[in-house]
């Protein structure tokens, strides 16, 4: 059935956004299923609608009533269900029809104050880093380090989403406090100031209501400088008090002496957090050595190792090193980070990734993006990661939701804003994806994968030189990076010049007997000079030695070129996906 056809039957003589009928289609695949391909009774028709799809079941008379849509002309031994486009399209419709009529009681149900099972955030809250008085030096480790431990202690209130310190930071240090609480779409905003005293520290904190302006509640407390980080219970009880909720505290609160306890420990992670929020190559080597400065200081410091499993994880994909070498090293960090805190959403999201990427096992993969949301349903990296592994596997409906929560989440990063950008592409909203990608060049100017795919858009569309100047353009903001040359490649040989694209090739083999160059973005560029059996043969590679960028395969569209050749058709094969061709190029 059209979406058009779904909406006019369920919502008969009404104006509803398309995203109603997604979040409905995604809701209903998680309700007739326990998980996995379990739940696909509902596929998505790229560009067309949705169909409703099971396979043809023989039921034996004497072990099941006769099926309400059985032929009345089957013989007596067995009855076959018959004429399913009908039966399922009217199914589908009814079965959309029910679970929007209940949904107003299943609302009530989830978000009702006294619902055990309510995850639904009541007010969102911001809170930016504090400033120091009086003419104090600046101290990020206070200034910052207050906001990043009020984060953590209030983010654990079920009745609160509270904005991450990456979205903080990604405002601007000295942004002012109202307009980023307003771009991060928050109904409340914690700020303050510090003021040193010798060996001891006054800090002044206000809520403030975003809307009005207007002051809420406000306190001040002097502490000893080694008792700082202390704050934040006194803090939390008192803006759940104010915001006149029961603040309750959802999952279990793990600490470590490196999450303020030991004031230069909780420095170092301060550190790497700050680079982690900005993960660009030049600043890997100093963000890993302040995580292992936290670890040298405290052992115990689950956070510290997670961090560390992030930054091989981003070394891996951005394709500078041998992905075999880092992501076995971020799958030693996570899994130090997990036997110090099994409660870590965010090791938990790395194990998806891991999973995702290296393992190539998808139920594994999806397993860890589902603890990660469950133990934190507001983790925008959570949403993030989920929504690649169901990309993958065409589950669109799902896919958009989980990126579209993640861009709520977490609205300033530009990383997200890319990503999300490339999925809505992939079903077909080009306009949309190209409004998404303009927003992260306003948020940053010089974030070269947003030119990388708004370049793949372009040669989607059929116009191959604005994908060259878009490339070029990334390639020097990227320093030359691997995959960027080899798209650059197509797009050479796309737009006719077969000498530059010969020239990248040139480069990258060059480049490859000196260094680590990814084989799948040489594939790229061998293909962009129409050398299909040497592409073929790199990605055969890029197979065996768990490239990252093989997972994509399925849904890359640098491949549709080559998509039904039979050696493409068994990598495909080898890695569960469909060989039909793909929109995405991230």
């Amino acid at each position: 059935m059209t979406k058009d056809e779904l909406l006019s039957a369920i919502w008969p003589g009404r104006v509803v956004e398309e995203n109603n009928l997604n979040q409905a289609i995604s809701a209903l695949r998680h309700a007739l299923g326990s998980g996995g391909k379990d739940r696909r009774f509902i596929v998505t028709v790229p560009g067309k609608g949705y169909r409703f799809v099971a396979d043809v079941v023989e039921i034996k008379k004497d072990a099941q009533p006769e099926p309400v849509f059985a032929s009345k002309t089957d013989n007596a031994e067995t009855v076959v269900l018959k004429e399913r486009s009908k039966w399922k399209l009217g199914l589908l419709a009814l079965i959309i029809f029910v679970a929007v009529a209940a949904w107003p009681i299943r609302y009530w149900l989830i978000s009702s104050p006294d619902s055990p099972n309510t995850k639904k955030s009541n007010y969102t809250l911001t809170i930016v880093p504090f400033r120091a008085l009086n003419g104090d030096a600046s101290d990020p480790l206070i200034e910052v380090g207050l906001a990043d431990t009020l984060i953590a202690r209030l983010s654990q209130y079920q009745q609160l989403h509270v904005s991450s310190l990456a979205a903080v930071l990604s405002a601007g240090k000295d942004a002012d406090p109202i307009a980023t609480g307003r771009r991060l779409h928050a109904d409340y905003l914690i700020d303050g100031s510090t003021q040193r005293f010798n060996d001891h520290v006054r800090v002044n904190v206000r809520l403030v209501e975003i809307s009005s302006g207007n002051t809420i509640w406000v306190n001040t407390f002097d502490e000893p400088m080694d008792r700082v980080f202390h704050l934040q219970d006194g803090v939390a009880r008192a803006v759940a008090q104010a915001l006149k909720f029961s603040g309750e505290i959802a999952g279990r609160d793990v600490r470590s002496p490196c999450e303020g306890e030991n004031i230069e420990a909780y420095r170092a992670l301060l550190t790497g957090r700050y680079f982690t929020a900005w993960p660009v190559a030049e600043r890997l080597t100093n963000t890993l050595r302040a995580y292992r400065r936290a670890i040298e200081l405290d052992p115990s410091c689950a956070s510290a190792y997670a961090g560390i499993a992030v930054i091989y994880r981003a070394e891996a994909i951005s394709g500078t090193r041998d992905s075999r070498e880092l992501m076995l090293l971020s799958l030693a960090a996570l899994e130090q980070a997990l036997a110090l805190d099994p409660y870590s959403a965010e090791a938990y999201v790395q194990l998806g990734f891991f999973r995702l990427w290296y393992d190539r096992d998808w139920p594994a993969a999806e397993a860890a993006f589902v603890r990660a949301i469950d133990l934190k349903p507001d983790l925008a990296d959570a949403h993030f990661g989920y929504a690649h592994l169901l990309i993958f596997f065409n589950r669109l409906d799902e896919a958009l939701f989980h990126i579209d929560r993640a861009r709520e989440l977490d609205p300033l990063r530009p990383l997200i804003n890319v990503i999300h950008a490339g999925m809505i592409d992939m079903v077909g909203q080009e306009e949309a994806a190209l409004q998404s990608l303009q927003r992260s060049f306003e948020l940053t100017p010089d974030f070269w994968l947003s030119l990388y795919v708004r370049a793949g858009i372009m040669l989607d569309r059929g116009v191959p030189a604005a994908a060259v100047a878009d490339l070029e353009n990334a390639a020097e903001r990227s320093g030359g990076n691997n995959q960027v040359l080899g798209m650059l490649a197509m797009a050479y040989g796309a737009a006719g010049n077969l000498h530059a694209a010969k020239e990248v090739v040139s480069a990258l083999n060059k480049r490859a007997s000196e260094s680590y160059v990814p084989p799948s973005a040489l594939a790229a560029a061998y293909l962009g000079i129409g050398e299909t059996d040497k592409a073929l043969e790199l990605l055969e590679q890029a197979y065996e030695q768990h490239d990252v960028r093989i997972a994509y395969l399925g849904m890359d569209a640098r491949w549709n070129a080559i998509r039904a050749h039979p050696r493409f058709r068994e990598l495909l094969n080898q890695l569960g996906f469909s060989p039909e061709p793909a929109r995405g190029r991230f």
